[in-house]
């Protein structure tokens, strides 16, 4: 963070943790001494060197700070109890990680310190919806409604569930409602195309795919909602344009790959499938 760079770079995932397993780093340059020789201790390789807590560092990062200013800077060891809004921002990191359940403690802590911010329960709403537990999340996404009634996510979000919960109908009713509130959002009109697409009215999801990519051109997704649609139809040829129409406008789709291969099994070139798989495999990699 303070170099603006990571410690290595590579051109694939596996050279970077080759590196990060066998190559020291380099002095951070434009910074005091001192302080990049902390930064090379937390980050050697053998644990005995580096520096063993955050008492030690903060010692250290003292030091420095006296050496600059002449000051140092009054700390506690017992932390100030931590805010709604901290809790909320903590919570968030946790799904960001993927501790979904961690984040929903997190958020209920929030929700008990401030019962009326709707955002809190729109993102415990969302925690729920990562672990697969639908109604916990609509439960949440209406107490949000009921919180803010023009907010437009929790209305994206019930869609969503009512799309995997197989409700279809429903998930319709909640991104129609999004769209009365914002009619120029691009993902809206993608969530209901993708939902037409799922009953099989393919006329509607086109419609719906189109208008996404008025409102935003390079929209890849919608393209790839496209390529979905006359795959389904049987019109192949029109299914690759969007597939490729996807790639250009985001190069890094392994989604899109995948569904062009796909399409060039269908049309019997078999001999081009192996080039789409492999970018498909890379970049899937690489997420």
């Amino acid at each position: 963070m303070i170099d603006g760079f990571p410690p290595f770079l590579g051109s694939s995932v596996k050279e970077i943790a080759k590196k990060h397993l066998e190559e020291k780093p380099k002095p951070l340059k434009d910074i005091p001494q001192n302080l990049s020789n902390i930064i090379l201790k937390c980050l050697d390789k053998d644990r005995e060197n580096r520096i063993k807590s955050f008492s030690e560092l903060r010692t250290e990062l003292q030091k420095i700070h006296h050496d600059i200013s002449g000051k140092t800077v009054e700390v506690k060891d017992e932390p100030e109890p931590l805010t709604a809004e901290e809790w909320n921002g903590r919570g968030s990191g946790f799904d960001q990680l993927g501790f979904h359940k961690k984040a929903i403690s997190c958020y209920n802590k929030a929700i008990a310190m401030s019962p009326k911010d709707e955002r809190f329960y729109l993102n415990k709403g969302n925690s729920y919806f990562f672990l697969s537990q639908y109604d916990e999340a609509i439960e949440n996404y209406n107490k949000t409604i009921d919180l803010n009634p023009r907010l437009l996510e929790p209305y994206i979000n019930l869609g969503n569930v009512y799309s995997k919960k197989g409700q279809y109908k429903k998930a319709i009713e909640y991104y129609n409602k999004a769209i009365k509130l914002n009619p120029n959002c691009a993902e809206i009109y993608l969530a209901r195309g993708n939902t037409y697409a799922n009953i099989k009215q393919y006329e509607k999801a086109i419609k719906d795919y189109e208008i996404a990519l008025e409102i935003n051109p390079k929209f890849a997704e919608a393209n790839l909602g496209l390529g979905n649609v006359y795959v389904c139809i049987g019109k192949y040829k029109k299914a690759e344009e969007y597939y490729k129409e996807a790639i250009k406008n985001n190069p890094q789709y392994a989604e899109a790959y995948i569904a062009l291969a796909k399409v060039y099994h269908l049309i019997g070139e078999d001999e081009k499938i192996d080039k789409y798989l492999k970018k498909a495999i890379q970049y899937k990699a690489l997420k």
